[in-house]
């Protein structure tokens, strides 16, 4: 592979990655149900909803 299609993968890698948005308010005055909150993905799911305003039912 030549550096410029080294470079030109990295770019495409470096477009696609996953970026976190954090938007205030974002379930403000909802409710959601989350199941399994009591650990792992469900856990951080409800941490994550209730750090946004909103309240999560478990």
């Amino acid at each position: 592979m030549s550096e410029e299609d080294e470079a030109e993968a990295d770019a495409a890698a470096a477009a696609s990655e996953w970026v976190e948005r954090i938007v205030p308010d974002r379930f403000a005055g909802k409710t959601v149900i989350v199941t399994g909150a009591g650990s792992g993905i469900g856990r951080a799911t409800a941490s994550r909803v209730a750090s946004d305003g909103g309240w999560s039912v478990q």
